[in-house]
């Protein structure tokens, strides 16, 4: 593959945007840690909406269609992100501002009000735009039945879950700065998204 069509690549056009600009962001316009954090939550959403948006658009291909399949996914989601909510707001509030319950919250629902906005329809473009290209243009569709994508989704969520473990006992250990921290939690992103998903995809997805 050469360089112009690496540079296309919908996949390496989102990570790169996704590894840079939460530095940009705190390097030139005074974005907190939690801000970045919750930059990444956001990208979440955006990646599960295009997912269930891909989990319609399988479960029409096949037949018979099995509703509560659906209602499933949203409801692991729901409990895998309030957990990494949770978690996250533990961390703030009581290993590293040591700030209280309220403020933390009061921090996010600005966030809610503000970047939030922004950056939501932002990331479903990404998320869709890579979708766009990379799955429904391709035979994916036709292959992958509505259990076995459930199934690689679930395995994220607990992938993601180690993930914030092992970044939360990089914190406990070592007690890191803002700026490693902001440089750590990219990096993890990458390697979750280039290294892992990718092989829990050929591992999990295309053999079940």
């Amino acid at each position: 593959m050469d360089l112009v069509k690496w540079i296309k690549n919908p996949n390496v056009q989102q990570n790169a945007l996704e590894l840079l600009f939460p530095i940009i962001g705190f390097l030139f316009f005074d974005w907190s840690l939690l801000v970045i954090i919750l930059f990444y939550l956001t990208d979440q959403l955006g990646v599960e909406f295009t997912f269930w948006a891909r989990l319609k658009f399988v479960q029409k291909l096949f037949l018979p269609k099995i509703k509560w399949l659906f209602f499933i996914v949203v409801i692991g989601f729901i409990l895998f992100f309030t957990i990494e909510i949770i978690s996250i707001g533990y961390v703030f509030t009581h290993e590293k501002f040591d700030c209280s319950i309220l403020y933390f919250w009061l921090e996010f629902n600005q966030f809610l009000k503000q970047e939030f906005l922004l950056f939501l329809p932002a990331l479903l473009f990404l998320n869709y735009f890579k979708d766009k290209m990379t799955f429904y243009k391709s035979n994916q569709p036709y292959q992958i039945s509505p259990k076995r994508l459930i199934v690689f989704q679930f395995i994220t969520y607990i992938s993601r879950l180690i993930l914030i473990g092992l970044m939360i006992i990089v914190w406990y250990s070592f007690k890191p700065s803002d700026i490693w921290f902001v440089l750590l939690i990219p990096i993890f992103k990458l390697v979750f998204d280039v290294g892992i998903l990718p092989f829990f995809k050929q591992k999990f997805l295309l053999q079940l």
